[in-house]
This record gives C-alpha cells, structure tokens and sequence, in this order.
C-alpha cells in the first residue's frame, strides 16, 4: 500500500522502535545521499520522513553512537 500510494520503488522495511513503527526505505552510504531521499520523500507526501542511522543491523539513537 505505502509503496503505491507514494510511488516508492525500494523496498520498504517495518521496524518497531520505542513504541512506534518506523519504515525505513534505502540504504546510503553518506548523509547527503540519505538527506536527498528524505527531502524526495517528502515532496511525495510522506512529511514526517526523517533520516536513521543503522550500524551491524540495529538502529541506533543519535548519530553519536557511531
């Protein structure tokens, strides 16, 4: 539904983090390349995209982590 709703063609993870579903779309290898999807993201309609970090398949909480 979300990918044809919004026209996404990544796949699209489910991810339950602090009481909330998160779906994540893409992996990037810079801030920059993640940045530009979410800001695509956003002119498609999904204006609550954020940029997450992930490091050895977990979701970290602030980029400090790294």
């Amino acid at each position: 539904m979300l990918k044809s709703n919004y026209n996404i063609s990544e796949r699209i993870n489910e991810d339950y983090h602090n009481g909330y579903y998160i779906y994540t779309v893409g992996s990037f290898n810079t801030y920059d390349q993640a940045n530009a999807k979410k800001k695509s993201l956003k002119r498609d309609g999904i204006i609550d995209a954020f940029v997450v970090v992930f490091k050895n398949q977990k979701r970290l909480n602030k980029l400090s982590d790294l």
